[in-house]
């Protein structure tokens, strides 16, 4: 069985992706792919991952797990997909140590113990920095950036590092990274990553996100311009997405907190022009597909 295993980063999708991909629940069975609700199967893992004493599981104990994760789903899944925005740590473990997620490591440890790499398919979504870390505060309901950084330098984390220890550790475990900021304009090509699908492919849901977006009457035109020219190509699709969301983008929704205290206007554009940069570096990790509009 394949194991699509989304594990956040915390405040990014929010299980949004999951509840998107269960209003097209028929296809998904139809194609022997389970969406269990999260309910299914985040204590009975967690569990089992902290009784973890770095030995495989028996196949009766897999399986039993499998039996809790898969209720409700029909028989004979071929793909589960599993949704953990906090699988890498709560909002104080997610920086220590001058990086992002110091527990990613030991945490992936116990998961393959379970499910193997190579059955395994790690899908994360990074943030800027200087929106992440007031978003960790925010979660965390404290004032004190010290409580989210740990004594770290924002400058110097980099979701590619992340990653490259990921890699190095595991080598054969495929990834699918995307910028949250993007999701408006990628969601439906997420979507079908998600479930293996080609690019074609109609999903319920695909433009849920730039919706979000956009005002009522942005969308309205939006939709309107997608039934006059069906014929454009997803490329298409995206420049049109990008013209209406500069034209009719939400301000209270596109413009994202990074109140910090002790920060000013130059330590948010060192952070933001850093995140944009390490995309290079993120690129060329092997066996890491990047999903940029």
């Amino acid at each position: 069985m394949r194991i699509i295993l989304h594990v956040g980063a915390n405040k990014t999708d929010q299980d949004h992706l999951l509840f998107s991909l269960r209003r097209n629940l028929n296809l998904h069975h139809q194609n022997k792919i389970a969406l269990p609700l999260p309910k299914n199967y985040r204590r009975p893992l967690r569990q089992r991952m902290m009784q973890s004493n770095h030995t495989a599981p028996d196949a009766d104990a897999r399986d039993f797990l499998l039996d809790m994760f898969l209720n409700g789903e029909p028989e004979e899944c071929r793909t589960l997909y599993m949704g953990i925005p906090s699988f890498f740590g709560a909002p104080k473990e997610t920086i220590q140590n001058d990086a992002f997620y110091t527990h990613a490591i030991s945490n992936l440890v116990r998961f393959v113990e379970l499910f193997p790499e190579n059955q395994t398919h790690l899908f994360l979504a990074s943030r800027n920095p200087a929106t992440f870390i007031p978003a960790m505060m925010a979660e965390a309901k404290t004032d004190n950036l010290n409580f989210i950084m740990n004594k770290s330098d924002p400058r110097a984390l980099q979701w590619s590092d992340l990653l490259k220890s990921i890699r190095e550790r595991f080598p054969a475990l495929p990834m699918t990274i995307w910028c949250t900021e993007d999701t408006p304009f990628i969601w439906g090509q997420l979507m079908r990553l998600a479930g293996g699908f080609s690019p074609s492919t109609p999903m319920v849901g695909s433009y849920s996100l730039i919706e979000s977006i956009l005002s009522e009457e942005g969308f309205n035109r939006f939709q309107a311009d997608l039934e006059k020219y069906p014929e454009m190509n997803e490329r298409q699709k995206r420049k049109v997405m990008f013209a209406f969301a500069e034209r009719f983008g939400r301000s209270d929704v596109l413009e994202q907190d990074m109140n910090v205290p002790s920060w000013d206007a130059q330590m948010v554009y060192d952070l933001t022009a850093q995140y944009e940069a390490d995309l290079a570096n993120i690129n060329a990790i092997s066996g890491v597909r990047l999903v940029l509009p």
